[in-house]
Formats: structure tokens, C-alpha cells, sequence
């Protein structure tokens, strides 16, 4: 399991990186490299998901912006939104 306490996400130079430090980066392991599969690890999607409870507002900014590749709450809301709709879909 990984504390996302303890992990800093660090996007630079076209890579996808975890900081091991001030100055330091390692690339993210091939399981976590597309904001899809980070976001779907069980350990990390329970973390998304409660930031996004509490500040859904933020977040959504975030997760629209076009900016970043690796953008896990961009993710998270595509997954959401997908959610919604059908359900939506089902009422109707």
C-alpha cells in the first residue's frame, strides 16, 4: 500500500515521476503509468475519491485542464460522469 502522504506526484519533461525527494525522481511503475490505471489501484482510488468528496470544486478545475497527460482526476470524472449517465439512462 502506498501513503499518499508520503508521495509526492511530480509531472516533468513529458515523464510521469514520483519524487523520492527534494531533488530526486523516479518514473511510476508501468501499473500506475496512464491517469486511468493510477486512478483505478484501489489504494489510490479511495483517496481520489474522498479528495474529490471535499473539494469537488477544486478538483474539477483540475480535472478539466487540458495541461496535464497524466491527470488521475480527469480520470476519476470521466469514470463518474460514465456513472451518471447510465444511471440517468435507467430512469428513463
Amino acid at each position: 500500500m502506498v501513503d499518499l502522504a508520503d508521495e509526492h506526484l511530480y509531472v516533468g519533461k513529458g515523464r510521469d515521476q514520483v519524487s523520492e525527494g527534494p531533488s530526486r525522481f523516479a518514473e511510476l511503475p508501468a501499473k500506475w503509468a496512464t491517469s486511468d490505471s493510477f486512478m483505478r489501484d484501489p489504494d489510490f482510488f479511495k483517496y481520489i475519491e474522498l479528495f474529490w468528496i471535499r473539494e469537488s470544486g477544486l478538483l474539477t478545475n483540475i480535472a478539466t485542464s487540458s495541461i496535464a497527460a497524466f491527470n488521475p482526476f480527469k480520470a476519476y470524472k470521466a469514470l463518474t460522469d460514465a456513472q451518471s449517465a447510465a444511471q440517468a439512462a435507467a430512469w428513463n
